[in-house]
Formats: structure tokens, sequence, C-alpha cells
């Protein structure tokens, strides 16, 4: 090796002592809203009507509504009239309300 191989070496190593580290910027925050609008239109507006028949109460079995319960008849009964598989999706401020 000769005196300037010596040096390009020598000075290659000053070089890195003074270099930081590159640092992974974390990825920028994206709220739920943003989320929900970035789905596909039909997803969203599948979504949109789970919520409002939850709202309701409806009784499902599968995937179909069976019934949405009345005042003269209640969600367990339409339940039980359709047998063990069915089940009801619940409004998170109807869960609240029946809680005391």
């Amino acid at each position: 090796m000769g005196i300037f191989g010596a040096a390009k070496r020598g000075l290659g190593m000053l070089g890195k002592i003074g270099k930081k580290k590159a640092v992974a910027k974390a990825p920028p925050k994206i709220s739920k809203h943003e989320k929900f609008m970035q789905q596909d239109p039909f997803v969203r507006k599948r979504i949109l009507d789970i919520r409002e028949s939850a709202k309701k109460g409806d009784v499902y079995k599968g995937t179909s509504v069976m019934e949405t319960p009345s005042k003269e008849r209640s969600a367990a009964s339409i339940k039980k009239f359709w047998g063990p598989r069915a089940y009801q999706l619940t409004d998170p401020a109807r869960k609240s309300r029946g809680k005391k």
C-alpha cells in the first residue's frame, strides 16, 4: 500500500467518527376517522348499516336480520324462537344503560 492509500484510509476513518447514525422516522399518526375514510365506499356503507342495525337491536342468525324487537316482542324471545345461533349486535350506549 502506498502513501496515498494509507492517507485515504486514515481520512476515511476520521470521516466516520463525526457522523451520526440515521434514525428511522416514526410513521405519521392516522386517526380512526381517517382510517375509516380511506376504506372502500361499499365497506364504509356496510359498517354504517351495521351500526344503525345495532342501535335498533336487530336479531341476527348468520348474516341475516331475522327480526327487530318491538314493545310487543323482546329480543330474548326472538332469539329463543330462532335458535341457539341467533344473536344480537349491541350498541355500546345500550350496554351502559342496562348495567346499573
